[in-house]
């Protein structure tokens, strides 16, 4: 009977002891909930947050930028420094590396010898080189003392309205990669322009002509290209403070001169023309000097401001943006402005003080 009476004593105590421990224990501060610390963590294909407690958040693609180290081609993420194991550049011409499908331009003397191969000037190369590639430049370049001859693939024409046309730069991006090609000095009759003639459908990127001179006695006259009749886009490309055209120069635009969309569409995004000069007879105007073959393009996003237009016929043989072919639309300035921003796949184009003078 005494055993029992210590036994249910002892469990008494017991369970007092566990009531008193349960009622300290909830009075008692809890653990703090974990604070995150983020630092970037990446791997071959993405960057992202990562916490000391293995948390992982917010993955997003690498963004690469490409630099040239002598030889070697260096890939690093713009935005955790991730890099890609360097690639090994081998020399094309003087000024001319490349690897894999893409080509780096890293002097004038290479720029010139870019133009040779596709004009056909440089035996050594096949005129295709660079089709279906990526050239990119990989700093400013200085033409002062370069003239250019114009980068030239033939076109012709039959009666029985068959065309025939050399496609060596078909599939090409040119990226200028936000570098400039500065004082582009270039004399001639027709098809004057850093591409004078083409029938490839190709991409020029990223790219500011400054302080260009385009001379021409004759037509089809601009900054970029001459003649176009396939499916060209230009994007984010600039023309700064230049000079384009010539007492009897037509068709001649800040961009192009002529664009025949018969054959072929042009694309026009993000591009701009400023501070330029342009002399010429008729078809004057700020990005395309002359647009025939049908009215659609795509114009986006595009400005052109404070230039100067001098022309020897009157006002509906130019445009702020481009003159179109009788045949497609009226000559009218004002019909080609309201066009330009209300047409199909036209919006959003900017002409800004811009004096024209007629007649001189």
């Amino acid at each position: 009977m005494f055993k029992k009476i210590i036994y249910f004593a002892l469990l008494l105590a017991f369970s007092v002891f566990l009531v008193s421990c349960n009622i300290d224990t909830s009075t008692k501060d809890k653990t703090k909930a974990h604070e995150h610390s983020f630092v970037y963590g990446c791997d071959s294909r993405n960057h992202y947050y990562v916490c000391e407690c293995g948390e992982e958040k917010d993955y997003a693609p690498h963004q690469f930028i490409e630099k040239i180290e002598g030889n070697s081609l260096i890939q690093s993420c713009s935005v955790c420094n991730y890099e890609k194991k360097a690639k090994q550049l081998i020399t094309l011409v003087n000024g001319i590396k490349y690897v894999d499908n893409n080509y780096y331009i890293d002097s004038e003397e290479g720029l010139l010898n870019f133009a040779a191969i596709i004009s056909g000037s440089n035996d050594e190369y096949l005129r295709d080189t660079f089709q279906n590639t990526n050239v990119r430049l990989t700093r400013n370049l200085d033409m002062t003392n370069h003239p250019w001859s114009p980068i030239t693939e033939e076109i012709s024409y039959t009666y029985e309205e068959q065309y025939h046309k050399d496609n060596y730069m078909e599939g090409m991006i040119f990226d200028g990669a936000g570098y400039s090609i500065d004082n582009l000095n270039i004399t001639g009759e027709r098809s004057v322009a850093f591409i004078g003639i083409t029938s490839s459908s190709f991409t020029i990127q990223n790219l500011t002509f400054n302080k260009a001179n385009i001379s021409a006695s004759s037509g089809w006259v601009g900054a970029v290209i001459g003649y176009s009749s396939n499916n060209v886009s230009l994007i984010n490309v600039k023309v700064i403070d230049s000079n384009i055209g010539g007492e009897n120069a037509y068709k001649v635009g800040g961009l192009i001169g002529m664009g025949q969309l018969a054959f072929g569409q042009l694309t026009i995004i993000d591009c701009s023309v400023t501070n330029t000069s342009f002399k010429g007879e008729y078809s004057i105007s700020g990005l395309i000097g002359e647009l025939t073959g049908t009215t659609n393009c795509t114009f986006t996003n595009n400005i052109v401001a404070n230039c100067n237009f001098k022309v020897k016929q009157g006002e509906l043989k130019s445009s702020p943006f481009a003159v179109w072919d009788a045949n497609y639309m009226s000559l009218d300035r004002q019909n080609n402005l309201n066009y330009f921003n209300s047409g199909t796949n036209c919006s959003n184009n900017t002409n800004k003080d811009n004096n024209f003078v007629y007649g001189q």
